[in-house]
């Protein structure tokens, strides 16, 4: 049997009829070939009744009649069907039964003679940090294995439409390629300067099933040379004629694993259960030994079911059921995602072909990666119209055009008018259109939807990277306008019915003020004195940021007969809050003039590049004020102080009191004082928004370079004002601002360098991100040592994973 090339193996598969059969064996191969079998494995005897060897493997083990003296038939040929391919086909697939072989293996899955290692979420990687600290990094011994994988679940993967899992191997309705490995994304390593993830290989034993593989690998060799090139268009399978153009969603099941976790998990089980799918979902229940399971409420069956076994029946619906139930959910509030979180997966995902596009996860619900966005819009937007004969509607909306649109029309509008335009004027107006677009991004229309989110939500689904801004400052920009035109309506207080408006209008406003005074204190704290470079990665988490006061400025402070205990978990009263904040801005004062020798970085903290000779390392201290240049830090807290003084001189606690119910007409606040309270409202307010003493979201709008590599980028806050930041930076270990990514920028420049401004990335508080708080870990490898000589550790292959 000749060697064949990989064009020659694409050849001959052309050639096979029956390719969903062969399909099911390969598929099978894959899970077989990643699987951990324990050292006394003994091959169950009717795989020797169920595969049938084919002449080609006849062949080889004729070559040496050792191997089928020496091994089981059922070894055998499990072993050919792990190998499953030299120069032909080792399994004779006509005759063998496929069926009955998945249901064995199936059964050694589920009972959990053998493993597979789930590679997707945390736990392995938690383990593997915890309990092994020696220097091993590059693979970890079968012993090791075994110690690492002890109690925890089977690992969730699909091969076509064969889903691993706790409860075997099930078809799913969808046909992916998420294979099963034995190396797995373990560590991250102690370079501060290194964000790869990092492979482990798991070692397996030699069993008696793999011990027949290597033999039958051996005697092929020797009789054949090396083995024909299978592997790419045998991997391909399973795809068909399907997604020529590159697969969309290819991750989305790993979406899913890493992001959408405990409660959420088990929200988004509950709903796809309730919905057309719930029968299927309750007869796999019922098939596969989880009879009681699959009776009873839809809360009882999701009760019963442990995080893995959720998962896995997850795989088993189709992509678009999976999105059009996590849209649903998100849209819902079932599983609430905060509006400037983005979920992406964090441990990797296969992808075969470079054109296939990986999936996010936002408050708008699940998108595809385009390759071009404006190009799909495009295109999609002209197939719209022309499969609903409508051309001629299309040439008067894009330019008042009579007659039939042409090839082009619609990029040439793209071209003087945003996408957002072009859903008001070329979408909206067409149910049919509309109709045809959400069917194609795969995007379920909502009916009391206003229109500008639904046009957020369709150009999110297209792939467009869609700003999200939360509420709270114009909510609070808002009710500060209303209280005051609450009073200037009023103008004079003459009953209890003007009281009433103006405390129905004060309640707002204050409930307001406080979020904003919490944040204005929290953020800067935080931005101040931690180490981003190490220990926040540049992520702003507001739960971190409001415990960081207590431990920076104090759990308490008195205030003459008061003393304000600060609440670590948010929600603190007005009256705490003035007390911090003349705290904090003594403490920012003090800043000035401290000394910084106590808080420089330990050298084995220091990441590679700070030996760059073009560029200086910034961040030389544990905690930032230390870093910021001494005028800037003075410019701070003079800005800092300003607001302040605004805030304590408005008579916030004495307006507030007197707004209570029980308060009297003779103690209800003056109406000169309440409107003097608002003016200064308003002045602290625009200070501490002008000089980005909050935690406000910038989105980046537009990046320019020249030919000489300079470099403008301009992002927009809620109130569409634009702040523009230059590069490049002369500083390195700076993060800088991404298209779709949010961002926060504090005040200044406070590196005192051009073109460094410090820009903080977004951390929500929501399960996914407590989910996955404190990762990535360092790990430190000790170096070995021999003769009195120290050697570098060496680095060992990464999985590329940008946070």
């Amino acid at each position: 049997m000749p060697w064949k090339n990989q064009a020659q193996v694409e050849e001959e598969l052309k050639q096979i009829s029956d390719k969903t059969r062969l399909q099911k064996f390969y598929n099978l191969r894959e899970i077989i070939n990643q699987s951990i079998f324990p050292q006394d494995y003994e091959a169950n005897p009717a795989y020797a009744r169920y595969l049938v060897k084919s002449e080609h493997a006849q062949e080889i083990l004729d070559s040496n009649s050792e191997i089928e003296d020496e091994f089981s038939a059922s070894d055998v040929v499990l072993g050919l069907m792990d190998f499953f391919y030299f120069n032909d086909l080792l399994i004779d697939i006509n005759t063998s039964d496929i069926d009955e072989v998945i249901r064995l293996f199936s059964e050694e899955i589920r009972s959990n003679k053998v493993k597979l290692p789930h590679r997707f979420g945390r736990e392995l990687y938690d383990k593997f940090n915890d309990n092994f600290n020696n220097d091993r990094t590059e693979f970890l011994e079968y012993d090791d294995v075994v110690k690492l994988l002890d109690s925890t679940e089977q690992g969730i993967y699909q091969v076509g439409n064969l889903v691993t899992g706790p409860f075997g191997i099930i078809e799913s309705l969808e046909v992916r390629y998420l294979p099963p490995s034995l190396k797995l994304p373990l560590w991250h390593c102690s370079d501060t300067g290194c964000t790869a993830l990092h492979s482990v290989q798991l070692n397996v034993t030699a069993s008696m099933n793999i011990q027949a593989y290597n033999s039958i690998a051996e005697a092929g060799k020797e009789l054949f040379g090396h083995d024909s090139e299978w592997e790419g268009p045998y991997s391909y399978l399973h795809r068909g004629e399907k997604w020529a153009g590159g697969r969309p969603y290819t991750d989305l099941c790993v979406l899913i694993s890493d992001t959408i976790l405990g409660i959420e998990r088990s929200n988004l089980l509950k709903q796809a259960i309730s919905s057309d799918q719930g029968a299927f979902l309750r007869n796999i229940l019922r098939t596969y030994g989880k009879k009681k399971a699959a009776e009873g409420s839809v809360d009882d069956v999701v009760k019963k079911l442990s995080s893995a076994e959720q998962l896995q029946l997850l795989f088993l619906l189709t992509d678009d059921s999976l999105i059009k139930l996590i849209d649903d959910c998100v849209q819902r509030r079932i599983i609430k995602i905060p509006a400037n979180e983005l979920r992406v997966v964090r441990t990797g995902a296969t992808s075969l072909y470079s054109l296939d596009r990986f999936c996010e996860l936002s408050m708008y619900g699940v998108k595809s990666d385009s390759r071009d966005p404006l190009v799909s819009f495009s295109a999609a937007i002209w197939e719209g119209y022309n499969k609903a004969g409508l051309l001629d509607d299309l040439a008067w909306r894009c330019s008042k055009h009579e007659g039939s649109a042409t090839p082009g029309m619609v990029m040439a509008y793209l071209r003087d008018h945003s996408p957002q335009e072009a859903v008001q004027t070329l979408i909206l107006p067409s149910r049919v259109v509309l109709n045809y677009l959400s069917e194609k991004f795969i995007m379920h229309l909502i009916a009391s939807e206003s229109d500008t989110d639904l046009t957020n939500r369709l150009l999110w689904k297209v792939g467009f990277d869609v700003t999200r801004y939360e509420a709270d400052y114009i909510s609070f920009i808002n009710r500060l306008q209303s209280f005051n035109d609450t009073l200037l309506s009023i103008n004079e207080i003459k009953s209890e019915a003007d009281r009433e408006a103006i405390r129905s209008a004060g309640v707002n406003l204050f409930v307001s003020l406080e979020h904003i005074l919490e944040e204005f204190i929290s953020y800067n704290v935080w931005m101040l004195s931690s180490d981003h470079f190490l220990n926040t990665h540049f992520n702003f988490n507001n739960k971190d940021a409001v415990k960081s006061v207590s431990d920076i400025i104090g759990s308490s402070k008195d205030s003459g007969s008061f003393t304000a205990h600060w609440d670590d978990k948010g929600g603190n009263t007005l009256g705490t809050l003035l007390v911090y904040l003349s705290a904090t801005s003594n403490w920012i004062e003090s800043l000035i003039t401290k000394s910084k020798e106590d808080i420089k970085r330990a050298p084995e903290d220091l990441p590679h590049y700070t030996s760059d000779d073009e560029r200086i390392f910034a961040f030389a201290h544990t905690e930032l004020w230390a870093d910021a240049t001494q005028s800037e830090l003075k410019r701070l807290y003079e800005h800092f102080d300003k607001a302040v003084k605004l805030f304590l001189t408005s008579a916030l606690a004495e307006i507030r009191n007197g707004l209570d119910h029980k308060r009297t007409d003779l103690t209800f606040p003056d109406m000169n004082a309440m409107l003097a309270c608002c003016a200064r409202l308003k002045d602290a307010f625009n200070i501490i928004d002008a000089f980005r003493f909050l935690p406000k979201t910038y989105w980046l709008n537009s990046k320019q370079v020249d030919v000489y590599g300079r470099i403008q980028s301009e992002a927009f806050d809620y109130q569409k004002k634009a702040i523009r930041l230059f590069g490049p930076s002369e500083m390195s270990g700076l993060p800088s601002i991404k298209f779709g990514k949010p961002a926060l920028v504090p005040f200044g420049n406070l590196l005192g360098i051009p073109n460094s401004e410090i820009v903080f990335g977004i951390q929500e508080v929501s399960p996914y991100s407590e989910y996955w708080n404190g990762y990535p870990r360092r790990r430190f490898i000790p170096a070995k040592e021999a003769e009195g000589v120290t050697e570098e550790v060496e680095v060992v292959e990464s999985i590329d994973n940008e946070e």
